[in-house]
């Protein structure tokens, strides 16, 4: 298996604060404080979005994406004010993968691949749907009672501040919006607070021009304490996350 290194980063404090302000994803794991979050520290961790948007924008220096499935798994915590680094792997000629180090261990790994992997939400929703509006404070709800669910938000007509110009560039500025929007509403609302993504999985297709997205909260597995959530509109998405009610 052929591995490259794709480059280094290293994430600094004014960078996760714009990061914040730009999904308003202020998970209590992504800001500074003296209370431990649900990771059991105090550290601040970087955004998972933030992980998967700046190893795309690594990857696409040099390789390209025209459509494609990704396959997000976000296994450790990547922290502040440390080196992290992106490495490719090229598995066949369908499938390629990123692995994400940091002090040692592999952080999270990126697959992606031309065979359509995702899963689809057949559920005929129509227009029952709860309307969200992002804002910089957690959605005081119990996730639990989202069960069954959709939610919808509707992209804003701000510029972001964030640089992803690589990303912009072949995936156009709705994408990036609808990964700010899948970082708040996996850290604000469902699971929130005590949210710990592990998976995201979606399709990149060029051409579309919904500008919102559809969360409908599929399922809770109770003996895992695992959310699935799917998501449509500008893009079709599986998420997974776990919900550590401390």
């Amino acid at each position: 298996m052929k591995k490259s290194l794709l480059g280094t980063k290293f994430f600094f404090k004014e960078e996760q604060q714009n990061f914040n302000e730009n999904s308003l994803d202020y998970n209590p794991a992504h800001v500074f404080s003296l209370k431990k979050n649900q990771f059991n520290t105090r550290k601040p961790l970087v955004h998972g979005i933030n992980i998967l948007l700046t190893s795309l924008e690594l990857y696409l220096k040099k390789n390209k994406i025209k459509s494609a499935t990704i396959d997000c798994n976000f296994l450790k915590p990547v922290y502040l004010d440390k080196i992290v680094k992106f490495y490719k792997y090229k598995q066949n000629k369908n499938e390629n993968f990123i692995e994400i180090k940091s002090d040692g261990a592999i952080c999270a790994k990126i697959f992606i691949s031309k065979v359509d992997k995702l899963i689809k939400n057949n559920t005929k929703e129509k227009n029952k749907y709860v309307y969200l509006k992002k804002k910089n404070e957690l959605y005081k709800i119990n996730p639990l009672n989202l069960i069954k669910k959709t939610f919808k938000i509707i992209f804003d007509k701000k510029k972001y501040t964030q640089n992803y110009p690589l990303i912009q560039k072949n995936f156009g500025d709705l994408f990036c919006k609808s990964m700010f929007a899948v970082s708040f509403f996996v850290g604000m609302v469902c699971p929130g607070k005590y949210a710990i993504f592990t998976n995201l999985k979606f399709e990149i297709k060029k051409n579309e021009k919904k500008k919102y997205l559809l969360f409908y909260v599929k399922n809770y597995d109770y003996r895992i304490s695992l959310f699935k959530i799917f998501v449509s509109g500008f893009m079709s998405m599986n998420i997974k996350s776990f919900y550590k009610h401390v």
